[in-house]
């Protein structure tokens, strides 16, 4: 469940859509940004431009992304079919340690092979430059804490946003709920999917309990 402030942004303002990361709810609070969706980020820093986007944590991510599609036919969510794969069937299709131009379904520290906009080689060579683009970043929203009423207010000030927090839901977000409550499904350990995403979680650590502002 993810909320955030609706409203608008004066200026020019770059969003990175992280996917099942809050990026639908940045998306609808910044109607007039320009927006580049969650895989392999390419784009260099403007002048005068604000750098927007959120995170997650990596496991908590991973399994909303193959709750809301993974399981089902096809690449984007059917909302009708019985599941298709089990979790692992599709952890073992989407945890690659290489990167690739494309990584949409993706289950293995997806954030490092986002920001480093790295296309090929093993995905711990990307870390560095992942963390120097993030770095560039002037608002870093975390998403498990804007139900901190204090914290949303700081995402607030940062972004210049004037209505009251309100919630976005994904895109066929429904039809998934019902789809999971109608073929529930256990969740997967989760220390194993942990250390899997040790270059995540090391990428986000510095960002997670500071204020989503650059000083």
């Amino acid at each position: 469940m993810f909320f955030l402030v609706a409203a608008c942004v004066c200026g020019q303002t770059f969003l990175f859509h992280s996917r099942k990361a809050g990026g639908t709810t940045l998306r609808a609070a910044l109607p007039n940004a320009v927006v580049e969706e969650g895989y392999n980020i390419q784009r260099k820093k403007q002048p005068g431009e604000l750098w927007v986007t959120s995170i997650r944590d990596p496991v908590d991510r991973l399994w909303s992304s193959f709750r809301y599609e993974g399981r089902w036919k096809g690449t984007r969510f059917s909302g009708w079919a019985e599941k298709e794969i089990s979790f692992n069937e599709w952890h073992a299709r989407t945890n690659s340690t290489t990167c690739s131009r494309k990584t949409w379904q993706c289950s293995a520290n997806c954030f490092t092979r986002w920001f480093s906009g790295c296309t090929s080689g093993p995905t711990h060579n990307a870390f560095p430059a992942a963390a120097l683009t993030l770095s560039e970043f002037d608002v870093v929203v975390n998403m498990h804490r804007l139900q901190d009423a204090t914290y949303a207010k700081l995402v607030q000030e940062c972004l210049n946003l004037t209505r009251p927090i309100r919630r976005v839901s994904p895109w066929l977000a429904q039809l998934a709920i019902e789809a999971n409550k109608k073929y529930p499904i256990s969740t997967p350990a989760r220390l194993p999917l942990v250390a899997e995403n040790a270059l995540d979680y090391a990428l986000l650590q510095p960002y997670w309990e500071k204020p989503p502002c650059n000083a």
